[in-house]
C-alpha cells in the first residue's frame, strides 16, 4: 500500500506543468468526514519532499494574493501539448 508521501507525489505529478495549489493539496488530503489538514500538518508532509528535491514550491500571481503551487521537477522538463 502506498504511503501518504507517495500518494501525494503521485497526485502532484499527475498535474503536469500546472502543478497543484496548496488548497488543492489540502483538499486532496482531507479524509471523508474529517476536517482538512492544518497548516502544520501540510508543512510536515510537504517540507521533507521539497528538501529532498522531489517537489518544488513556487508562487503564482493572481488578481489577489499569490498562490503557492507545488510541482514535480520532472514535469518541468516535459513539453506541454
Amino acid at each position: 500500500m502506498p504511503t501518504q508521501d507517495q500518494r501525494l507525489l503521485t497526485y502532484i505529478r499527475r498535474a503536469g506543468n500546472n502543478g497543484r495549489t496548496r488548497s488543492e493539496v489540502r483538499d486532496a488530503l482531507k479524509e471523508k468526514g474529517a476536517r482538512r489538514p492544518s497548516k502544520a500538518d501540510l508543512d510536515t508532509l510537504l517540507d521533507p519532499l521539497i528538501d529532498a528535491g522531489l517537489l518544488l514550491a513556487t508562487e503564482r500571481p493572481t488578481a489577489g494574493r499569490h498562490v503557492t503551487v507545488y510541482l514535480a521537477p520532472e514535469n518541468l522538463l516535459k513539453e506541454t501539448p
